[in-house]
C-alpha cells in the first residue's frame, strides 16, 4: 500500500530552464492554459514485424454475450447454420451468412431448475462444450457439457443428452434432458465434446484441484479428473446410461475407470481429432511456467502434477497409473510469452493455402492466435499468426474447413489478410530515441509531456513512480460515462457510487509512461531508476515496451520481447514481457489503469514544467485536453477516490478502493480473474460483488473450508491468504514479489470487523 502525501516530481534546473520558454498563460488554479503537444514521430510506425493475418468480425450485425462455443448444425450441406452457446447457459442458432442479424433459442439451461441426481432449484449455469450426436439429424440428438455451483460451494460437471426437433430452425427440448455422467471437483473442469473418427464421444476433464494440485489428481486414475474419457452413448452399459467400448486402453484394471482413455492433464481446454490420425491435440493450462499444447494417442500419460509439461514439478511424486512413461507436450510456451492456452482447430480451407496442416490455437490472456506446422511426427516451429485482441476461448470450423475465433469478451472473428502490409520500423532501442525526453540523463521530460499522479496507487512492491503522459495535436481525451460491460444508469444521478465510474480513452498517437526508482545511498537523490514502463497507442492498437536503466543512470535500454530477469540489489527483478504488460491493460479499463476522474482529482505541483501548485483535473480541461475542450461535471462535483492510509475515510471505502485499484482489472467481468466468479469493482455493492461467503472455485491448499471472504475470519478468506502469499497462488499475479504489509493489515481489520457487525 503506497501511502505518502502529493509529492512533485523529480527535476532539476534545466528541465524548468528549458522549458519555460515553451510555456505561456500564467492564471488559472495551475498556472497552464497552454500547453505544446508533444511530436509523436519517433514512435510511430515502429514496432515488432506485423503478423501476417488480422482478424475481423465474422458476423457484426449478430447480437452475444460472452460466447464460449461455436459449431456447425449438422445437416442442410453442413454449413448453412451455426450454433453459438454463451457462457450463462444460452444456445442460439443462427443462418451462416456474413450479414446474419437474427438468431433464434436453440436450447435455454441458464436461470431455469437444473435436473439430475444431486441438483437443487436455478443453479447458475456455465456452458463449456456442445456436440451434435455423428449421425445427426438422422439422430436428433446433442450432447451438452456444463457445470454448476451449488450453495455449499462444490461444483458439479455434468454431460447431458437432450432432444432436438429438427427443423429451420431446430430447438433442443430442455425437458428431455438425460443426464450420462456427473464429477465434482473444487477446481478446473476442464472442457470439450466431439465425436471421434470412431463413432465414439470423447469429454475432457480437468483436476478438479487446487494450484499445484495438492491432492495428485493428475496421476490417479480411480477418477475420471484430469483426464480424456472415451464412451460409446448409442448403448447403456450395465451400470451406466452409456457403455465403455472394449478397447478403451484400461479396460479390466483394478483401481482404473474404464472411461479414461489418457490421463495426466491439469486443464484441457478445447481439443480436436488431427486429420486421417487417430491423435487429439488439445490445449492444457499450465500451472507456475508452462503452457502446454499436447498431443495424445490412446493410453497416454501427460504427466501432471509430477511434470509440467516437460518440466518436473512435484518432484517428490513420479508417475501414477497404469503408465509409467511421459507422453512429452508437443509445442510448450512459458509464461511470459502466454498464460492460459487455448486449444484450437487444423486448418482444411481454401482462403488461406499456407495454413494447410496447420494447427491454430491461442491464449485467453494475451489475445494472441498461434499456429504450428504439423507434418508427420514433428511438429515445426510455432509462430505468431494474429492479434485477436479480445480474451480467446474457442476456435471452429465451417463446413468448408474456414477457422473462427470465439472471444469471450466480444463478437465472432474470422482471419483476414491485412489490407496493406504495414512495414514497420524498429522499437527504439534507448529510452533517449522514443521522443519522450530532453534528456535522459537528468530524466527531463521532453516539451508536451506532462507529469502526472494518482490519489491511490496500485501496490508495486513499495516502489517510488513517476508517471507521465502525452498526446499529439490531433489527439484527446473521451470521457466515457460508464465502464464496458454496465448497464446504461444515469451517472448524474448515481450520487456518491458514480466515484470512478467513468473511464478515459486516449486516442491514437498518445503514450503513457512511468519510471520506477529503488532507494540507493549512493545514488543521486537517494535513489536510483530501475525501469521506465512505456505504452503507445498507434491507430488504435496499443504497444507495451519496457527500458532498463544503465549502471551509469544516463540511458535506458529496450528488454526483449520475451522480458528478462535480473539481480538488483538484493532483489530479483522481473522486466515484463509485453504478453505479461497486456495481461492487465486490456480494452476493459481502455487499456489505461488509474486514468480517472477519481484518481486523478488532487493537487499536483507544475512548476517543474512552468506552472504552480493546482488540481489536475482542472489543468488538462484549462488545456483542452478533452474533447469537447471541457471535463463534465457529475452533480457539479467531481468524485475523489480514497487513499488507503487515509484515515479521515471509512474503513470500507478503504479497502473497496484498495481492492479495486489492485484486483478489480483482473477480477470483474470477463476479465483476467473472471473465471473466480466474483468481481471486486468498486461502484459494486459488497453483496454484488458475489466474494462474501462465496467459495473458491480455486482455493490455496490447506484450508479446507475457504471462502472469498470469510466475514470475521481473515485467515479462511482467500482474498487475505493469497495476499499474505508469494510464490504460485500469490494476489497480485504480475508485478508484485513481495507482501503489502500495510495493505494486508487494513484488509485484515475490514474482515474482522466485518464479522462483528453480523
Amino acid at each position: 500500500m503506497n501511502c505518502r502525501g502529493p509529492r512533485p516530481v523529480l527535476c532539476f534546473l534545466s528541465n524548468l530552464l528549458a522549458l519555460l520558454g515553451t510555456i505561456s498563460g500564467v492564471h488559472g488554479a495551475s498556472g497552464l492554459t497552454e500547453f505544446p503537444r508533444w511530436d509523436s514521430s519517433k514512435l510511430e510506425g515502429t514496432g515488432d514485424a506485423p503478423l501476417p493475418f488480422v482478424t475481423v468480425e465474422a458476423f457484426p450485425d449478430l447480437e452475444m454475450d460472452a460466447p464460449i462455443y461455436l459449431a456447425v448444425v449438422p445437416g442442410a450441406g453442413d454449413n448453412v447454420r451455426f450454433l453459438l452457446a454463451e457462457l450463462a447457459g444460452k444456445l442460439w442458432t443462427f443462418v451462416n451468412a456474413p450479414d446474419a442479424a437474427e438468431r433464434v433459442l436453440f436450447l435455454g439451461l441458464g436461470g431455469g431448475e437444473a435436473t439430475g441426481s444431486r441438483a437443487p432449484n436455478k443453479l447458475p449455469i456455465r456452458i463449456i462444450a456442445v456436440a451434435f450426436h455423428r449421425d445427426y439429424p438422422r439422430d436428433p440428438t446433442v450432447f451438452v457439457s456444463y457445470n454448476s455451483r451449488f450453495d455449499n460451494g462444490e461444483r458439479i460437471n455434468r454431460l447431458s443428452r437432450f432432444q432436438v426437433s429438427v427443423g429451420d430452425p431446430p430447438r433442443a427440448d430442455r425437458e428431455t434432458e438425460e443426464v450420462l455422467l456427473e464429477w465434482g471437483g473444487r477446481g478446473h473442469a476442464g472442457g470439450d465434446l466431439k465425436f471421434g473418427p470412431d463413432g465414439f464421444l470423447y469429454l475432457s476433464t480437468g483436476d478438479g484441484e487446487s494450484p499445484g494440485d495438492p491432492g495428485n489428481v493428475g496421476q490417479t486414475v480411480d477418477n475420471v479428473l484430469g483426464s480424456i474419457l472415451r464412451i460409446d452413448v448409442d448403448r447403456a452399459g450395465k451400470a451406466t446410461p452409456y457403455r465403455i467400448p472394449d478397447d478403451n486402453p484400461f479396460v479390466g484394471m483394478p483401481g482404473v475407470r474404464p472411461e479414461v482413455w489418457a490421463y495426466g492433464l491439469r486443464n484441457p481446454w478445447r481439443m480436436t481429432f488431427r486429420p486421417d490420425h487417430e491423435e487429439i491435440w488439445l490445449g492444457d493450462n499450465g500451472d507456475e511456467h508452462w503452457e502446454m499444447v499436447r498431443r495424445l494417442r490412446r493410453g497416454d500419460n501427460g504427466g501432471w502434477s509430477a511434470f509440467e509439461g516437460s518440466h518436473p514439478f512435484r518432484t517428490r511424486t513420479g508417475l501414477g497409473g497404469p503408465v509409467r512413461g511421459l507422453t512429452p507436450p508437443a509445442v510448450e510456451h512459458p509464461h511470459t510469452e502466454m498464460r492460459s492456452v487455448i486449444g484450437g482447430f487444423f486448418y482444411r480451407g481454401e482462403k488461406f493455402p499456407e495454413l494447410r496442416g496447420h494447427y491454430l490455437y491461442g491464449c485467453y490472456v494475451t489475445k494472441k492466435v498461434w499456429s504450428v506446422p504439423v507434418d508427420g511426427d514433428t511438429p515445426g516451429e510455432p509462430r505468431r499468426l494474429a492479434d485477436a485482441g479480445l480474451q480467446v476461448v474457442s476456435f471452429a470450423g465451417d463446413g468448408e474447413g474456414e477457422v473462427y475465433v470465439l472471444p469471450l469478451d466480444g463478437p465472432v472473428l474470422r482471419l483476414a489478410r491485412p489490407s496493406e502490409q504495414q512495414v514497420y520500423r524498429p522499437v527504439p532501442r534507448l529510452l533517449s530515441e522514443t521522443g519522450l525526453f530532453a534528456s535522459t540523463a537528468a530524466h527531463r521530460i521532453e516539451s508536451g509531456v506532462i507529469p502526472y499522479d494518482l490519489n491511490a496507487p496500485a501496490w508495486w512492491d513499495g516502489m517510488e513512480r513517476e508517471r507521465f503522459f502525452a498526446m499529439p495535436a490531433d489527439a484527446s481525451i473521451q470521457v466515457q460515462k460508464k465502464p464496458p460491460g454496465m448497464p446504461d444508469f444515469d451517472i448524474e444521478a448515481a450520487g456518491t457510487r458514480a466515484a470512478g465510474l467513468d473511464r478515459w480513452r486516449f486516442l491514437g498517437g498518445s503514450a503513457f509512461m512511468q519510471t520506477y526508482y529503488l532507494p540507493d545511498a549512493k545514488a543521486r537523490g537517494g535513489k536510483r531508476r530501475v525501469e521506465t514502463q512505456v505504452s503507445f497507442n498507434e491507430a488504435e492498437e496499443w504497444h507495451f515496451y519496457t527500458y532498463r536503466w544503465r549502471e551509469n543512470q544516463e540511458d535506458a535500454v529496450l528488454v526483449p520481447e520475451a522480458g528478462e530477469t535480473r539481480k538488483i540489489g538484493d532483489r530479483e527483478w522481473r522486466f515484463m514481457s509485453r504478453a505479461e504488460c497486456g495481461a492487465c491493460h486490456t480494452h476493459r479499463s481502455f487499456f489505461v489503469l488509474g486514468m480517472n476522474m477519481g484518481q486523478l482529482n488532487r493537487d499536483f505541483d507544475y512548476h517543474a514544467i512552468g506552472g504552480s501548485k493546482g488540481n489536475q483535473l482542472e489543468t488538462f480541461s484549462s488545456l483542452g485536453f478533452f474533447k469537447g475542450k471541457k471535463l463534465p461535471k457529475v452533480r457539479g462535483e467531481w468524485p475523489r477516490s480514497v487513499a488507503p492510509c487515509d484515515e479521515s475515510a471509512s474503513l470500507d471505502e478503504r479497502v473497496r478502493t484498495y481492492l479495486h485499484v489492485n484486483c478489480a482489472h483482473c477480477h470483474r467481468e470477463t476479465g483476467l480473474g473472471g473465471r473466480a466468479e466474483f468481481q471486486l469493482l468498486r461502484w459494486l455493492t459488497l453483496e454484488e460483488t458475489g466474494a462474501v461467503g462465496a467459495r473458491p472455485v480455486v482455493g490455496l491448499p490447506g484450508v479446507e473450508d475457504a471462502r472469498i471472504i470469510a466475514p470475521g475470519q481473515p485467515e479462511r478468506s482467500e482474498i487475505w491468504r493469497r495476499m499474505a502469499t508469494r510464490g504460485p497462488g500469490k494476489m497480485p499475479l504480475i508485478g508484485s514479489d513481495r507482501v503489502d504489509e500495510k495493505g494486508l493489515e487494513l484488509v485484515t481489520e475490514w474482515i474482522r470487523q466485518m464479522g462483528k457487525s453480523k
